[in-house]
Order: structure tokens, then C-alpha cells, then sequence
């Protein structure tokens, strides 16, 4: 669970005054309707196991957009209900707190049993800044923060015609603000630096800061080895692991899965790959494993691209830019992006702490600003794939039991109903003729 986004994540966006309102109490909806009031009421006061919220919640239209906060907090809350009660009780009653001061009356307080008085001066979330994680989630050397008013503050602009221009709402007249190329490099420039955060040591402080050319090619030469090191990575780690399962599972049924030779094989294949991949491995990961894979053929595996060794210095030499931009307080992502993307930030006093952690996590990195936030959502997109994968591949097989049966019919829309006319499934708005009409232009 350390290796998904935590909840503290999910706290500073809580605690964000630009993210918005409504997204603030959906978030708070689902912990204080459908996760709190669940906790056993007398001791030990721990929490159901995550098996029973997924059943709790499984019907819900939302549930894949929602699982991934429940399982965030989960991770969360009963750690602490098991280390201490009491804080647990705390917790969720700043979190009541802070949906009260959104608009929510609580009228029958049943989300704790004890008297929220006795906290004193206790303001919402402020026990969030003094409860640790789970075991394994902290660490010292970075300062993960999110987007507040003052990292936003058009006052604290560089710029102060831009910061003018977006403080005024939108018309969507043309009026030609930005004059000609030079000026837009100018304010492209500007607005890239824009959203500011609290930045590390000047460079002038900074002793790790990359100032001579000797300090700065010993930088871009870890980040080169760390593209390049095909030892042990993540999709290797996967493909070893689903390898693993379709192994036990033909061990246990004493079936033969190898592929059946339905593809079309290459003469001049030799090894592992003139075998083919067995059935339920993916030919990629047949690809990584194979043991004659040279580390440039298992690098262009995971990117989809015969990559150059210029490339990836072209590549290093861009991230060590980003970064130094990144310590200055400017996360170079646009508002257009989005609160969660701009609000995602890991902070770092010194460059090498930054250079380090990205270096850790080049296999998932996709911004400078936040590595260690960026692999972590990298991860739980993944988990969600895979559980839709599963999904999918099941609905799949039994709609085409079904409707082979004739026990179903299938709408263009989608709609699903019993040979009785029972609905099944609603379907989708628009079927796909008509999303391809309205693709037109």
C-alpha cells in the first residue's frame, strides 16, 4: 500500500483553498457516509477489513473513480486505529469539522462517540499535520506539499502584465494581447514560471547545485545510468510475476499452456522467442524476460521506440533543467492542467535531494516537480488498469454467453435486456454511429 498516492495527498488538497468546494465535500461524503461509520464501536475500534468497503460500495456507478481514495484513506486510518484509538477518533471528527465549515449540517453526529469539545481549539485537519503514516511511508528528506492562495498569488508574479491578464475573466473575443513571436516566448516564459512554490537553497547555499561543467556531467551521467539500467525494474519485476502465476495456475491444473502456434512465427527466431509466449503472457513481457535480450532491446520494450544514445542525454539534460527550475519554486505546469496536476509537488531543500529521488524514480517519472507523487500515481493508474483489465475481460465472456444463449439481447447503444425485455444494463447515451457523426466536423 506505501507504493500507491497516500492520503496525505489527498489531505493537502482538503486543505487547498483553489481546489474546488464541491470536489471537497464528495471527497468528504464518501468518508464520513461510507468508511467511518463502519468502525467496530467497541474495543480493539478498528476497521472492517477493505474486502467488506468493496462490497459495501461495489454497485455504485462512481465506484472506480472513488476506490482509489477509499483504499488511500483505508491505508490510512486503520493504521492509526490500531496504534491509537483515540487519534482515529480525532481524525474523524476534524474531518466532520471541515465538512461543516463547506456548508454540512451534521445533525445526528454519529460519526464518533465522544464529546468534540473535549478537543479544545482543535482546527479541522490540524491533526492531519501531527498523525504519521503507515510504516514505511515517511520519509525525512522530502516535504510533500500542495497548492495553497499564497503559492498562487498573482501579486508574487515575476510578471506583472501577465498575472494582470489572468486575473480577468474570460470573454473569448480575440484580442490579440500577445503581439508577436518574441513577446510570446516572453510570456510563454512567464506563465510557465507562474505557480510558484516555497523553493529550496539558492544555488548560492546549495553545495549539490550543479555550478561547474564537471559537477553537472557527473549529474546527467547518474540519470543516464539510471535510464539504462535494464537490471531490475518495474516491468521486468511485472512480467517475472504474471510469468509466475500462469506457471502455478498450469501447475495446478496439469494443463499445457504453451501458445498453440496459432501466430505466425519468424523462421529466424531463435531462443525463448521461437517458443512464442505462453497463453495469458503478454508477448512484451515474453520479450523482457527472454534472457538474449540485450539491455538497448529491453529499454526499447518499455518505450515503444528504438531510443539513440543522444536521446536519452537529450532526455537527462532536460530533466536536469526541469529540476533546476523545479528548486527555484516553479513547477512549469500550466493552470490549464488542472488543481490536482499544478497542486502536485514534492519539495526538496537541496538539488542533489531532488536529483537523487528522481533518479530512484526514472522508470516512472514523468515531472521533475514531484517524482516520488508522479510514481505513485503511475502505480495506482496501473493497479486500476489491471483491475479493469479483469473486469472488462469477465463482462466481456458472460455478455457473450449470454447473448450466444439468447438469454440477451444487445442494443447499439449498448442497452442489455433479458429475452423478457427485463433491463439488464441502461447502455450508453450515444451509440457508436452517433459519437462517430459528432466527430465530424
Amino acid at each position: 500500500m506505501d507504493t500507491m498516492l497516500t492520503f496525505m495527498d489527498d489531505v493537502h488538497l482538503l486543505k487547498d483553498p483553489t481546489f474546488p468546494v464541491e470536489e471537497k465535500r464528495r471527497m468528504l461524503d464518501i468518508l464520513l457516509d461510507h468508511i467511518i461509520p463502519y468502525r467496530f464501536r467497541y474495543e480493539p475500534r478498528v476497521y472492517p477489513d477493505l474486502s467488506f468497503y468493496a462490497t459495501l460500495l461495489n454497485n455504485r456507478d462512481d465506484f472506480l473513480e472513488i476506490w482509489a481514495l477509499v483504499v488511500r484513506f483505508y491505508a490510512w486510518i486503520s493504521v492509526v486505529a490500531i496504534k491509537n484509538w483515540s487519534m482515529a477518533d480525532e481524525a474523524a471528527n476534524c474531518l466532520m469539522e471541515l465538512r461543516q465549515s463547506l456548508g454540512y449540517v451534521d445533525i445526528f453526529a454519529q460519526y464518533s462517540d465522544f464529546d468534540p469539545l473535549s478537543l479544545g481549539d482543535l482546527s479541522p485537519l490540524s491533526i492531519f499535520d501531527e498523525t504519521p503514516g503507515p510504516a514505511g511511508q515517511e520519509e525525512p528528506s522530502i516535504a510533500s506539499t500542495a497548492a495553497t492562495r499564497n503559492d498562487i498569488a498573482a501579486s508574487d508574479s515575476e510578471d506583472p502584465w501577465l498575472a494582470a491578464e489572468l486575473e480577468k475573466p474570460a470573454t473569448l473575443v480575440y484580442e490579440g494581447v500577445i503581439r508577436n513571436l518574441d513577446h510570446f516566448l516572453e510570456v510563454d516564459k512567464a506563465y510557465k514560471q507562474y505557480v510558484k512554490r516555497r523553493p529550496g537553497l539558492t544555488p548560492g547555499e546549495d553545495s549539490s547545485w550543479p555550478q561547474t561543467p564537471e559537477k553537472t556531467q557527473d549529474y546527467i551521467h547518474t540519470m543516464y545510468n539510471a535510464i539504462t539500467n535494464m537490471d531490475d525494474f518495474f516491468e521486468l519485476r511485472r512480467a517475472k510475476q504474471r510469468l509466475a502465476k500462469v506457471e502455478a495456475k498450469k501447475a495446478n491444473n496439469g494443463q499445457d499452456t504453451t501458445d498453440d502456434g496459432s501466430r505466425k512465427r519468424k523462421r529466424t527466431a531463435t531462443g525463448r522467442q521461437s517458443q512464442g509466449p505462453p497463453k495469458g503472457v503478454q508477448k512484451s513481457d515474453w520479450e523482457l524476460l527472454d534472457d538474449t535480450s540485450t539491455p538497448a532491446q529491453r529499454l526499447n520494450i518499455i518505450t515503444h521506440h528504438q531510443i539513440k544514445d543522444v536521446e536519452i542525454e537529450i532526455l537527462c539534460w532536460r530533466l536536469l533543467v526541469a529540476a533546476q527550475d523545479c528548486q527555484r519554486g516553479h513547477t512549469m505546469k500550466p493552470l490549464w492542467s488542472g488543481t490536482r496536476t499544478v497542486s502536485t509537488w514534492d519539495e526538496f531543500e537541496t538539488f542533489g535531494q531532488r536529483w537523487s529521488v528522481m533518479c530512484n524514480e526514472i522508470q516512472f517519472v514523468r515531472f521533475a516537480s514531484a517524482p516520488k507523487k508522479e510514481r505513485d500515481a503511475k502505480l495506482a493508474n496501473d493497479m486500476l488498469n489491471a483491475r479493469r483489465n479483469v473486469q472488462n475481460q469477465i463482462g466481456l465472456q458472460e455478455i457473450q454467453k449470454r447473448t450466444a444463449n439468447n438469454e440477451w439481447t444487445t442494443a447499439e447503444d449498448f442497452e442489455i435486456r433479458t429475452r423478457d425485455g427485463e433491463l439488464v444494463h441502461e447502455g450508453s447515451r450515444l451509440g457508436d454511429r452517433e459519437r462517430r457523426e459528432l466527430a465530424r466536423r
